[in-house]
């Protein structure tokens, strides 16, 4: 079994992103360097991240849907990785208000669940769903390869 070691919270690669520092993965357009994740549950947002680095992009994290949306505005994300059940604003509603405007329409979002994979979410505009429960490094690059259109070698 693989393990993975998770950095301490003093060096933790939530949210380690700063500018300048951004490196375009291989086969991405010029739109965004990073992927988003938005997941209120911080032990989440610290593992995906850190798979997500393994990977080789880099990421921003927000733990709620209104931070989710003032961070897009800000600078535009590759991808989202989007938790669906939050307080406050819901992943639904992220996904409602990110689908509704048009700069925002255009960017792939994979939900990331405990829901499990609900095909509705499809119909609303979702890339591809992983349940959480099925999250593991090698089903993260596959569903971000094949959302981006980017080679999913490996590590």
């Amino acid at each position: 079994m693989n393990t993975v070691d998770m950095p301490s919270p003093e060096h933790s690669v939530v949210g380690a992103y700063t500018p300048g520092s951004v490196h375009h993965q291989v086969g991405t357009d010029s739109k965004g360097a990073h992927i988003l994740i938005v997941d209120d549950d911080p032990d989440t947002q610290t593992i995906v991240s850190v798979l997500i680095h393994m990977i080789g992009w880099e990421t921003k994290s927000a733990s709620n849907g209104a931070s989710a949306l003032d961070q897009v505005a800000a600078e535009c994300p590759a991808l989202i990785m989007l938790d669906l059940m939050m307080p406050g604003m819901s992943g639904f509603e992220v996904l409602k208000h990110l689908k509704a405007n048009p700069q925002t329409r255009n960017i792939p979002v994979i939900v990331i669940s405990a829901l499990g994979k609900d095909k509705r979410l499809l119909r609303l505009g979702v890339s591809k769903v992983i349940a959480k429960g099925e999250m593991t490094i090698n089903t993260l690059r596959e569903a971000i390869a094949e959302v981006l259109d980017t080679p999913h070698t490996e590590t």
